[in-house]
């Protein structure tokens, strides 16, 4: 119980594991159903010797690491160390012989984690992927924090650095995260706050990843250089080809990426939400709904997008209920940015697709457009929504400013043209990001709209008894009248 604080004196201490010179604090060797919890693990010196707090790795080919906990762990760091990783799992420290040997149904939830070169790193191998592990919290009001408030406190070196990378997972959830202040100075060193890679030519069931519920937010690469090609993310999902995989990704906010690279290219290097940009995942299903992103890249000299998706024709893609915000001033020439981005002629994805009741909104037309295809750029909505001939994409959606507290470091809405103008979502949506309920009308974005657009209806009075006599009591009632957040009623007598 309570919290213990583990400052070892590195200078006089130092753990070696076979004998490869990765110095950490806790490591987890074939371990099964063991929790560590509530647990500060500092590297107070400056050394710059730790390279784990934490690794899971297997012990032998048939021998994983499987149902462990580490819950309300702080792993604090030096990032110029630039091997230095928060928490780490793999398989690739020992060959595996089959699926005995996998890290799976591991579970990783209210960390703290910052100071670090990378975040959080579940690498296994293309072969043998693991399976069921989870970044999470105990509660749905409580986060897992991966960089602190300072700037640039997760990687801020020449290498590509994240914030939680996930290769070869199966049956991946990631939720309840807050991850921010995540750089990298190198040229064409590429930056993701959340990464999920899977082998191209893979045909395994990745199951569900799920990704919902995530904070993320000041995201970049500082590198100025016309030679840098670093790309800057905030989601990137990749599944593999396989009737059984499917991505969920909703009620996520994501704001602040930057990219300062002068490279001249209309290829966009920075993006909010990547889908499917590795490889063709022929038969999978990717559903990106109720997420809020707001872009305004300081960097005008590139291109950028709220959404894009690599592959178009590999996979079905469900794109709804999202509020994709491009804030981004002027540009010209081959700068440009957009909110929806496909790589087809005539098509955003396989049959069945949908993009639909999304808000699309541009805030500056010189070269901002609401989406491209390879056949060219579409300014408007209505442009887009010609993109195949109809019907769709977005009949439903509309094109506002979302009013977001703060474009910045809070995406609440306040338009009233989001409120109540979304779709169902998929029965796994039952709440916001803000864990209230979902109801119809269903709104637009990561959270419930609390705002009302129009004129409000008085409704019709009446009292009873219907004739009001001195010192005499009278029921007033009220029907048919407008109500919710904002609305109130005052009675004069």
């Amino acid at each position: 119980t309570g919290v213990q604080t583990c400052a070892l004196p590195i200078s006089s201490q130092t753990y070696n594991f076979l004998d490869l010179n990765n110095e950490l604090f806790f490591v987890f060797l074939g371990t099964d159903f063991l929790t560590l919890k509530n647990i500060v693990l500092n590297e107070t010196n400056g050394n710059n010797l730790i390279e784990y707090g934490v690794l899971l790795i297997n012990a032998l080919p048939n021998d994983g690491c499987n149902f462990n906990t580490l819950q309300g762990i702080t792993v604090n760091l030096n990032r110029t160390n630039i091997n230095s990783t928060g928490i780490k799992q793999s398989t690739q420290f020992v060959t595996l012989l089959n699926d005995s040997g996998l890290n799976t149904n591991n579970t990783y939830k209210d960390l703290i984690i910052k100071n670090c070169y990378y975040g959080i790193d579940l690498l296994a191998s293309s072969g043998f992927p693991d399976s069921s592990n989870s970044v999470t919290s105990s509660a749905c009001t409580t986060y897992n924090y991966i960089g602190d408030v300072s700037s640039d406190d997760i990687g801020n070196g020449i290498y590509p650095t994240y914030g939680i990378s996930a290769t070869f997972q199966r049956k991946l959830k990631i939720n309840n995260c807050v991850i921010r202040n995540i750089t990298s100075t190198g040229e064409s060193s590429n930056v993701n706050a959340i990464v999920v890679k899977h082998p191209s030519t893979a045909t395994y069931s990745t199951g569900n990843i799920e990704i919902y519920n995530n904070k993320i937010q000041s995201i970049g690469n500082k590198n100025s250089s016309v030679n840098s090609t670093a790309l800057v993310t905030g989601i990137n999902v990749n599944v593999t080809q396989n009737n059984s995989s499917v991505a969920r990704i909703y009620n996520n906010t994501i704001s602040d990426l930057q990219n300062a690279t002068a490279y001249s290219s209309s290829d966009c290097f920075v993006v909010a939400i990547l889908a499917q940009s590795d490889s063709n995942a022929l038969g999978s299903t990717h559903y990106y709904e109720n997420n809020s992103v707001s872009l305004n890249v300081n960097n005008t000299s590139i291109s950028n997008t709220c959404f894009e998706i690599g592959y178009h024709n590999s996979s079905v893609f469900i794109v709804r209920n999202n509020s994709f915000a491009n804030f981004t001033g002027s540009q010209s020439g081959n700068a440009k940015h957009f909110c929806w981005v496909t790589t087809g002629q005539f098509s955003y994805g396989s049959a069945g697709s949908v993009s639909d009741y999304n808000n699309l909104y541009i805030h500056n037309y010189n070269n901002g457009f609401t989406g491209t295809g390879k056949l060219g750029d579409r300014v408007t909505l209505a442009d887009w929504r010609n993109l195949i001939g109809g019907p769709g994409p977005d009949d439903n959606s509309v094109a506002n400013n979302p009013n977001y507290v703060n474009a910045v470091s809070d995406l609440h809405a306040g338009s009233t043209f989001m409120n109540g103008s979304g779709t169902t979502p998929s029965a796994w949506i039952t709440t916001d990001a803000d864990c209230n309920a979902r109801s119809t009308p269903n709104d637009i974005g990561a959270f419930n709209i609390n705002t009302c657009g129009g004129k409000p209806t008085a409704g019709t009075a009446s009292a009873n008894p219907s004739t009001v006599c001195y010192n005499k009591s009278v029921a007033l009632s009220l029907v048919n009248n407008s109500a919710g957040n904002g609305i109130t009623r005052s009675e004069e007598h």
